[in-house]
């Protein structure tokens, strides 16, 4: 990321100055990341691939959707971090590339052998938060539905997950955490689907 982009970021975004050259954040697998520090805050921006359709108007309405629903999750208690936004507009293109600014968040994935059955009911509880949640914004309606139909899928999954691993602790504690997730996170099924 050059000055110049820098610059136009800290002042569209009313960021404050930058104090130092933006750091890559490596990890991401299309779009880049980069840490910028300033006088106010430290924020984490990603930068677009260029290969994002950015010239059609569906695929920014996408973005600004996803935005507005993150934020909205976060206004309702659930742990999500949206992007900043100036004028109702959280994607800002500079010379054709797509620039999203959130607030920056020090954390790292957990590897695949630490994640243990309370990492995936916590999960579990947050997706059905999610699926509870009602979003009430104009235009949302489609995005509303394939969150429903995502949480409602991943937490079967993790439901079932939940329950194969306790079924080799014991019976008893299967029932329990069925009983316990089908109230909480997945009221409208019964656990006898699933056996």
């Amino acid at each position: 990321m050059n000055r110049a982009i820098l610059s136009a970021l800290c002042r569209h975004f009313n960021l404050g100055f930058a104090r130092k050259e933006p750091q890559r954040v490596h990890g991401g697998l299309v779009h880049a990341m980069w840490r910028v520090d300033t006088d106010k805050a430290s924020y984490a921006v990603k930068q677009l691939s260029r290969d994002t359709h950015l010239l059609d108007p569906q695929v920014v309405k996408n973005y600004e959707v996803s935005e507005r629903v993150a934020c909205h999750f976060s206004e309702q208690g659930i742990p999500a971090v949206s992007a900043i936004d100036a004028s109702g507009k959280h994607l800002l293109m500079i010379d054709g590339t797509g620039f999203l600014v959130y607030p920056y968040v020090a954390a790292e994935a957990l590897d695949q052998h630490a994640i243990s059955e309370s990492h995936a009911l916590k999960m579990a509880v947050i997706l059905a938060d999610m699926q509870r949640t009602f979003l009430k914004e104009s235009g949302l309606s489609v995005t509303v539905i394939w969150i429903k139909k995502m949480c409602y899928g991943i937490s079967i999954k993790i439901l079932c997950w939940l329950i194969g691993n306790a079924l080799v602790e014991s019976i008893r504690h299967t029932t329990s955490l069925a009983q316990h997730f089908v109230g909480v996170a997945l009221p409208r099924i019964s656990i006898r689907h699933y056996f």
